[in-house]
């Protein structure tokens, strides 16, 4: 449990240091989607978050949260970000996007050509996709940590 508590402290340590730092002294990650960089090692799986911010005319993207799962995905610990409750996403499915982020808040990260998708993480261990259109929700997916390592080797 020491080790663990000491690796914990050592991601506190990271947090607003840049991508580029971060995973040149972590290495190759399982996968890497929008802001989040996913590790597997161990039979422990740590995602970080990052985020984009500028700084004078440059654009960094900065560590924001660190989580930890085990090996079921049973969320361990987390630091800087809201972890969504993956129970609520069903069976009622929230139809507009404003319903979405009155359900869920704040999306964790956007991807897709116009920025067509919200992407949050649960505390499960899966990444939830919201595909909207204009304020329309037209479809909500997720993937587990798991699934998602795979698709990407």
């Amino acid at each position: 449990m020491a080790e663990d508590k000491a690796m914990y402290e050592k991601f506190q340590m990271l947090l607003n240091t840049e991508k580029r730092i971060v995973v040149s002294q972590l290495g190759t990650p399982a996968f890497s989607l929008q802001s989040f960089v996913v590790y597997n090692k161990n039979d422990l799986w740590m995602v970080l978050y990052f985020q984009e911010e500028r700084n004078s005319n440059q654009l960094h993207s900065l560590l924001k949260a660190v989580c930890f799962f085990d090996s079921d995905l049973k969320h361990l610990w987390s630091t800087g970000i809201h972890l969504v409750s993956n129970n609520t996403i069903e069976p009622k499915q929230p139809d507009t996007v404003d319903k979405l982020i009155r359900a869920y808040g704040k999306p964790h990260a956007e991807m897709g050509g116009g920025k067509s998708a919200f992407v949050y993480l649960s505390d499960d261990g899966y990444i939830i996709f919201a595909k909207y259109q204009e304020n329309a929700v037209l479809e909500i997916s997720k993937a587990s940590l798991n699934e998602l390592a795979k698709q990407f080797k």
